[in-house]
C-alpha cells in the first residue's frame, strides 16, 4: 500500500514521536533528603531538602529531550510504590530494607525503570565544630557561618561523589559524568572544595582539582547505572549560600548538567532493556 506524504504525517507521526521518546535517555533525578529527614540546616535555618528540591525542579525543566523521573515530588517523602521496590536491590540492601526504605527506594526506582543515569542532588554543610554563631546574619536575627580558621584552611564550593570501588562495574562511566560536570562548574568560576578529608573519614579523593570523591553511599552503591551525587555548594557559608540559592544560578547549574549529559551520551550507548530485576544490570555496560 502506498501512503502519501499527507497520510504519512497523520498515520506515522504519533508512533514516530512515541519511538523517539522511548529511545531518549532516562535520567533519574533525586532531590536528597525529604520532609521527614530534611538534612543539614543552612545559615538562616532553611533545611537542605528545600535547596535540593529547587535545583531538581530547575534540572527537570531544563532536560528537554530526555525522559526524566523524579524519585519523589517536592515537599513529600519517597513513597512511590515503595513496597514493591526492594526486589531491585542487592541482597545486602534487601536485608536493610525495613529500616532504610526511603533511602534505598531511590536507587531501586532507578533500577526498576532501567535508567541510563542517576543524579542525586545535595547541598553541603560541615561538622558542628567548624560552625560559629554570628548575631549580624539573617537580617539581624542571627545565624551560623563557617569559622574563619576553616575558611582559611579549606576551599569552599562544590563536590561530586561517585562509587569508585573496584567491584563497581559503572565506576568509569560515573567518573566520566563527574568530570564533565566538574569541568563546566569550574569554567563558570565555581570552586571545588577540599575539606572532606577532615570531616568524612570514609571519603577518598579521586581528583582534588575537580572536587571528585569516592564514598560508599547507599544510593550510589545500589544504582545499577552510572550514578553521581553532587554537593552543589555549602549552605552554612553565607557567601556560597548567597550564590547557590538564587534562581539564576540554579538555572545555570541545570544547563551545565544538560551540557555534560549531552557530551556523555554522544559517546556512550544507552543501556537498553534489561531483565525484570535490574540489579546488577550495570555489569553489561
Amino acid at each position: 500500500m502506498t501512503i502519501s506524504p499527507a497520510q504519512f504525517s497523520r498515520v506515522a507521526l504519533v508512533p514516530l514521536l512515541l519511538l523517539v521518546a522511548a529511545c531518549s535517555p532516562l535520567v533519574v533525578l533525586d532531590a536528597g533528603h525529604e520532609p521527614s529527614h530534611p538534612g543539614a540546616i543552612a545559615t538562616c535555618g532553611k533545611p537542605e531538602a528545600d535547596y535540593n528540591e529547587a535545583v531538581v525542579t530547575a534540572l527537570a525543566g531544563a532536560l528537554d529531550g530526555y525522559r526524566v523521573l523524579l524519585t519523589h515530588n517536592a515537599h513529600t517523602d519517597v513513597t512511590a510504590d515503595i513496597n514493591s521496590l526492594s526486589a531491585y536491590l542487592s541482597p545486602e540492601a534487601q536485608l536493610k530494607w525495613p529500616q532504610r526504605k526511603t533511602l534505598f527506594a531511590r536507587a531501586a526506582l532507578a533500577n526498576k525503570n532501567n535508567a541510563d543515569v542517576f543524579i542525586s542532588i545535595h547541598h553541603d554543610s560541615t561538622a558542628a565544630r567548624w560552625q560559629v554563631n554570628d548575631p549580624d546574619l539573617c537580617k539581624g536575627n542571627g545565624g551560623k557561618k563557617l569559622a574563619a580558621a576553616f575558611k582559611q584552611q579549606y576551599r569552599i564550593g562544590f563536590n561530586i561523589f561517585i562509587n569508585a570501588n573496584k567491584v563497581e562495574p559503572c565506576r568509569s562511566r560515573s567518573l566520566k559524568i563527574a568530570q564533565l560536570i566538574a569541568k563546566r562548574l569550574l569554567a563558570i568560576g565555581r570552586v571545588a572544595s577540599d575539606y572532606h578529608l577532615d570531616d568524612c573519614k570514609s571519603c577518598r579523593s579521586i581528583d582534588s582539582q575537580l572536587g571528585i570523591w569516592h564514598e560508599d553511599l547507599a544510593v550510589l552503591r545500589e544504582a545499577a547505572m552510572p550514578a553521581v551525587l553532587i554537593e552543589v555548594g555549602n549552605i552554612v557559608d553565607p557567601d556560597d549560600e548567597a550564590v547557590i540559592s538564587t534562581s539564576g544560578f540554579q538555572q545555570q547549574f541545570a544547563q551545565i548538567i544538560k551540557a555534560a549529559l549531552a557530551e556523555y551520551f554522544a559517546a556512550s550507548p544507552l543501556r537498553g532493556p534489561t531483565a525484570a530485576r535490574a540489579y546488577p544490570a550495570c555489569a553489561s555496560l
